[in-house]
């Protein structure tokens, strides 16, 4: 359901026990609304697919971490991969994570 995380969002960022959340953003781009609702919570962002193997270009990775930081502040946004990464074969697995390991320092 692409409205769960709007619908969570502005309860977790007023918890004073969470003060991170993970969002899935690799497999299906979320609405970049969704980050300017994180005020306070930080959040790490999921890059990568884990749902297919095309290795995700440095450009593409960078190219939406700067569309996603005109929506929240860089201080409080983690790069990673989508859940589950480790079932891809290893040489896919270190080509993404290489990847964006790049574009996160490309934006940083």
């Amino acid at each position: 359901d692409p409205t769960a995380y709007f619908r969570l969002a502005p309860a977790l960022d007023q918890s004073t026990v969470i003060d991170t959340v993970s969002i899935e953003d690799a497999h299906r781009h979320n609405d970049l609304r969704l980050f300017d609702l994180f005020q306070q919570t930080k959040v790490i962002i999921g890059v990568v697919s884990i749902a297919n193997s095309r290795v995700e270009s440095t450009e593409e990775i960078t190219a939406r971490l700067i569309d996603v930081l005109k929506h929240i502040d860089a201080s409080r946004l983690l790069v990673a991969p989508d859940c589950g990464l480790g079932y891809l074969p290893r040489d896919i697995l270190i080509q993404k994570l290489r990847n964006m390991v790049t574009a996160a320092k490309h934006v940083a």
